[in-house]
């Protein structure tokens, strides 16, 4: 991605282990080019198939997962 101009690496100052991965402009028009297209194939494959309970069901999952993951980072 960086070799295509869509983000640059900067040295972190706070870190000298790590970079700041930060997104070009021409970065944001890939994304916001892409967006259409990334949205209609996830409800198509992922929510189209299902029920409206099971779209539900799968809300809770997702809830019960990041309530997992929010408690494990504190």
């Amino acid at each position: 991605m960086e070799k295509r101009g869509l983000v640059t690496r900067e040295a972190r100052a706070d870190d000298a282990r790590g970079s700041m991965v930060r997104l070009t402009d021409k970065g944001r028009e890939a994304i916001e080019a892409a967006a259409p297209t990334h949205v209609d194939n996830v409800r198509r494959l992922f929510f189209d198939p299902l029920t409206s309970d099971e779209v539900r069901l799968f809300g809770d999952f997702l809830d019960r997962i990041r309530g997992a993951v929010e408690r494990e980072s504190r």
